[in-house]
């Protein structure tokens, strides 16, 4: 899966995330469109998002935040408050 940042004239960029066959390569057909402003992301969309093409050498993050996507992972953006965060830790 990719991320890829895309923007047409005064249309809102868009997170683009494709699939791939597996040993062929990045797909051209998108599995999912996300605006980028669009609050009605789930933690556990974007976490899965980011993880897709996280290639960092921090062993530890894949952990950390499935431990966030188990914990908050049905609540969208828009919803997410302060006392969400401190209830969970």
């Amino acid at each position: 899966m990719a991320i890829v940042s895309k923007s047409a004239g005064n249309a809102a960029p868009v997170i683009s995330s494709t699939s791939a066959a597996p040993g062929t390569g990045p797909s051209d057909a998108p599995v999912q469109a996300l605006a980028l402003r669009d609050g009605n992301v789930s933690i556990r969309q974007l976490v899965d998002l980011y993880m897709a093409v996280y290639s960092g050498r921090d062993v530890s993050r894949p952990q950390r935040l499935a431990w966030w996507s188990a914990k908050l992972g049905d609540i969208k953006l828009t919803a997410l408050t302060d006392d969400h965060i401190s209830s969970s830790a």
